[in-house]
C-alpha cells in the first residue's frame, strides 16, 4: 500500500525565468509503486484534486493555489472487485467518480458525486449487467465542455456498445447498441464524438470498389439528440485518400468539422490538406476543399535541401484541430515515428527495443470556406527509448490572447521545457519557461490539464515518484 510520506522534504517554488508574471509551483512528492492510476480532477476555486487507485485503495489529495497539501481523503465503495472507469470535474464545484463493480455475479456502472472535501451528494446506478463475465473496457470521450460523457465498447467488426451519461446533472441519458452491416469497426473505423447537446458521430473510412476504380469516402453515422435511429452521411473523397484526419464538432455553429491530410493513391504520402464542413441543419450544403503542399512546404517539413517529384509528407499524425469562432479551424500535425530493433546477439537473449521520435509540428488556419489563411511549421527534436512516447509530443495551452505549444526539448531528467506563443496571424516566438536541471523532475506534458484560462498543472513521473507543477502564465 501506498501512502504520502510525511517526511518528504517540501519543495515549492517560484520562478519568473522569462516573462513578467509567470509563475510555477510544485507539490511534494507521492510514491507511485502500487498505483493503477491517477487521474487529475481540476480546480475547485483555490484548491486542486488529485484522485489515485492504489491497488484498489482510493484516495483524493487535494493542494491550494501554491500546490501545498492541503487535505487526503479516503474512499470506501460498497464493492470489493471495482474498476475506476474516470473520475471528472461537474463544472459546478463537485466531481463524478464514474466506476464498474461486482457484485452476486452482476456488473453495475455507477456514478458517484462528491465535493472537494470528500463528501459523497448522490449515487446512481446507470447500468446493470447480467451476461457480461468481466467488466467493460470503455473508451471515454467528452464533449467540448465536458458536460456530456460517452463511454463505448467496440463489441464486434459491426456493433458498438456505448453509454450516454451527463456529468453536469449525475444522470444516464441513454444506453445503446449501435449496430449496423456498414460498420467494419476493426478496419475503417477512425473516431466517434459527442456534442455539448449529446449529439453522437460515428465516423468511418472506407471505400467503394468498382470495375475501373476504387472510390474513398467518410462515412459519419449522426444520432440526433432524443433520436433513437442512425442517420449517414457521406463524403466523397475526390481522388485521394485519407492519410491522418480528425473530426470535431463546432457547438457554436452548430457543424461537423474535420480536417486532415491527403495521400496519393499510388504513394501514400501525404501531398496536401483537406477541410470538411457540414452543416448539421443541412448535411447536403457541406463544404469540401484539398490543397495541395508545395515543394519549399514539404521541403522545410522534411528538412531536406532537395526533393524529387514524388516526395510527400510521411509519419505524421493529425494532433488537434482548434476551432475558430467565424466557423474555419487550426489543423496541427506532428511528425511521429517509431522504431523497432532487435538488440543482442543470441537468440536466446534477444531483446526488443522501441525507439520514439517526435519532431515537427505543422499548423495551418483555414478559413471556413476551406481557404488558406496561412500555415507554418515548428522545428523540435525529441528522442526516447522503451518509454511509449509518454514524455514527448506537446501540450495546446489556449489563451484569449495566443495559442502556446508547451514540450520538453529533450526527453531527459535535465532538460529544458520551452513555449512557443502563437497569434491569430501566425507569428510566434519561442522561449525556456523551465530548466529541470536541478530538479527531481520529468514531465509528462500531453498529459497536462488546464485548469484556468492562465494556468496549466503537469504530472511529473520520475524514479517512481510523482510531482504536480502548476504553471501561471
Amino acid at each position: 500500500m501506498n501512502r504520502l510520506l510525511s517526511t518528504i522534504i517540501l519543495f515549492t517554488f517560484f520562478l519568473l525565468p522569462t516573462g513578467k508574471g509567470q509563475v510555477i509551483a510544485m507539490s511534494e512528492d507521492l510514491y507511485l509503486k502500487n498505483d493503477l492510476a491517477y487521474f487529475l480532477v481540476g480546480n475547485y476555486q483555490d484548491t486542486f484534486a488529485l484522485f489515485r487507485d492504489i491497488d484498489h485503495k482510493y484516495k483524493l489529495h487535494t493542494y491550494d493555489n501554491l500546490m501545498l497539501p492541503v487535505d487526503v481523503i479516503e474512499f470506501e465503495f460498497d464493492f470489493k472487485r471495482m474498476k475506476i472507469v474516470d473520475v471528472l470535474n461537474d463544472g459546478n464545484g463537485f466531481f463524478n467518480i464514474i466506476y464498474c463493480g461486482k457484485k452476486k455475479g452482476e456488473i453495475y456502472l455507477n456514478a458517484e458525486k462528491y465535493t472537494i472535501k470528500g463528501e459523497r451528494v448522490d449515487s446512481s446506478t446507470l447500468v446493470i449487467y447480467n451476461d457480461l463475465i468481466d467488466f467493460p473496457d470503455y473508451n471515454v470521450v467528452l464533449s467540448d465542455n465536458e458536460t456530456k460523457v460517452l463511454l463505448y465498447e467496440i463489441e464486434s467488426k459491426t456493433k458498438i456498445e456505448a453509454v450516454a451519461f451527463d456529468n453536469e446533472n449525475s444522470r444516464l441519458l441513454w444506453q445503446k447498441t449501435f449496430q449496423s452491416d456498414d460498420f467494419d469497426l476493426y478496419y475503417d473505423f477512425e473516431q466517434i464524438l459527442i456534442s455539448n447537446l449529446g449529439q453522437v458521430f460515428i465516423v468511418s473510412s472506407k471505400k467503394k470498389f468498382t470495375a475501373k476504380k476504387i472510390d474513398p469516402f467518410f462515412l459519419i453515422h449522426y444520432l440526433p439528440f432524443g433520436v433513437d435511429k442512425l442517420e449517414a452521411i457521406e463524403i466523397p473523397f475526390a481522388e485521394n485518400r485519407n492519410y491522418s484526419s480528425k473530426f470535431v464538432f463546432d457547438n457554436l455553429n452548430n457543424r461537423l468539422t474535420a480536417a486532415g491530410l491527403y495521400a496519393n493513391r499510388r504513394l501514400f504520402k501525404a501531398m496536401g490538406y483537406f477541410f470538411i464542413s457540414i452543416p448539421m441543419n443541412n448535411s447536403a450544403k457541406y463544404t469540401m476543399e484539398m490543397k495541395p503542399f508545395t515543394k519549399d512546404y514539404i521541403m522545410e517539413y522534411l528538412n531536406r535541401k532537395k526533393i524529387n517529384k514524388k516526395a510527400g509528407i510521411v509519419d505524421t499524425e493529425i494532433k488537434e484541430i482548434v476551432l475558430r469562432k467565424d466557423g474555419g479551424a487550426l489543423l496541427i500535425g506532428e511528425k511521429v515515428k517509431l522504431k523497432e530493433k532487435v538488440t543482442g546477439s543470441k537468440i536466446d537473449n534477444e531483446m526488443f527495443r522501441a525507439d520514439f521520435f517526435y519532431e515537427e509540428i505543422f499548423m495551418i488556419s483555414i478559413h471556413p470556406d476551406g481557404e488558406e489563411h496561412w500555415k507554418n511549421i515548428i522545428h523540435k527534436r525529441q528522442y526516447s527509448f522503451d518509454d511509449s512516447g509518454i514524455f514527448s509530443s506537446f501540450y495546446l495551452l489556449k489563451t484569449a490572447q495566443n495559442l502556446n505549444i508547451i514540450f520538453n526539448d529533450d526527453i531527459r531528467s535535465q532538460s529544458t521545457v520551452s513555449q512557443f506563443s502563437i497569434k491569430g496571424d501566425g507569428a510566434y516566438k519561442r522561449k525556456a519557461i523551465l530548466n529541470t536541471g536541478d530538479i527531481e523532475v520529468k514531465l509528462r506534458i500531453k498529459d497536462a490539464l488546464q485548469v484556468s484560462s492562465n494556468q496549466i498543472v503537469i504530472p511529473s513521473q520520475f524514479k517512481n515518484k510523482l510531482r504536480l507543477i502548476k504553471f501561471t502564465f
